[in-house]
């Protein structure tokens, strides 16, 4: 997989979340094992100044 469809791939699951969002903690849950946090930050990081996802109280949401 390439580093730019596990960006998507992560917005999707964000964007799937629907309106409650899913809180980050739990999302890297499902993650730990396949990257570290520091690269899990930088993804949220990137998304969050690119306008796709907002992170309210450690909330992530999809911008729609």
């Amino acid at each position: 997989m390439k580093p730019l469809d596990v960006v998507e791939t992560i917005y999707d699951v964000i964007k799937e979340a629907g309106e409650d969002g899913i809180p980050s903690g739990h999302l890297y849950a499902l993650l730990t094992g396949v990257m570290s946090l520091d690269t899990y930050q930088s993804i949220i990081d990137l998304l969050t100044e690119s306008d796709k996802i907002t992170c309210k109280g450690w909330l992530l949401k999809a911008v729609r």
